[in-house]
């Protein structure tokens, strides 16, 4: 049986190799910003405000996880 602190240390870990990222969409392009801490060091070593594709597949080969922030509807 796992121990409670056991479960809580793999949830820690998990959360720790997660990074949170919103998708916009800017003259056409999709381009993938970075919300969390985590995702916003990845912008800074590559010295750009977003993050591509190419960029987010070498993030998750490195075993981060990739969640997409979920966009409000505006009801007017």
């Amino acid at each position: 049986m796992a121990s409670v602190s056991g479960l809580l240390n793999q949830q820690t870990r998990e959360e720790q190799m997660k990074i949170i990222i919103e998708q916009k969409q800017v003259y056409g392009k999709t381009l993938f910003y970075p919300v969390c801490q985590t995702a916003r060091i990845f912008s800074d070593l590559t010295r750009t405000k977003t993050l591509d594709r190419f960029q987010l597949k070498k993030i998750q080969s490195l075993g981060y996880s990739i969640e997409l922030k979920q966009q409000e509807l505006e009801v007017i």
